[in-house]
């Protein structure tokens, strides 16, 4: 999944440390495919696949700067921006879990209303699942008492 850098511009530490913390200044932007194939066992009926477009979905980082950036600092916004994409990196692996779950399911689609449906049905299912996830984490500052394979560094910033 592609990561794209977003410049952001403060005056020192301190006012890069308040602006970052408690609140998500990162995010994934996740992107589905879906379609109505053939189902392998009855290719008379049609079922509802879905997929995350990897092609597509990308995460946005910030890359906070001030001009008198020391080399601590340095190494705190290193740490910073491999927590933020490893918290991202959790929203996708949460998204690409539902896809296989709602194509393991096999859910019929007899017609374009069925269809519909199912994407709102995946689409609403996704919400929750990312909004829990969020909660969870607090957007990643506690991501350290994430469930495996999630769980990793917190999302805080410390000036030093």
């Amino acid at each position: 999944m592609p990561v794209v850098v977003k410049p952001e511009f403060y005056a020192n530490c301190v006012d890069a440390a308040t602006t970052l913390s408690g609140k998500e200044v990162a995010f994934a932007a996740i992107y589905y495919k879906f379609a109505a194939v053939p189902d392998r066992t009855n290719p008379s009926r049609r079922v509802f696949v879905a997929a995350v477009d990897e092609q597509k979905s990308y995460i946005q980082l910030p890359k906070p700067t001030w001009p008198t950036v020391s080399a601590k600092d340095d190494e705190n916004l290193a740490r910073l921006d491999s927590a933020l994409a490893w918290h991202e990196r959790g929203h996708l692996a949460i998204a690409v879990a539902l896809a296989e779950e709602v194509t393991a399911a096999q859910h019929p689609i007899a017609s374009n209303a069925d269809g519909v449906a199912q994407v709102k049905a995946l689409f609403a299912a996704s919400n929750e699942r990312q909004v829990a996830y969020d909660t969870l984490v607090s957007h990643g500052i506690h991501q350290s008492i994430a469930p495996e394979p999630l769980r990793g560094a917190d999302t805080r910033f410390y000036c030093r």
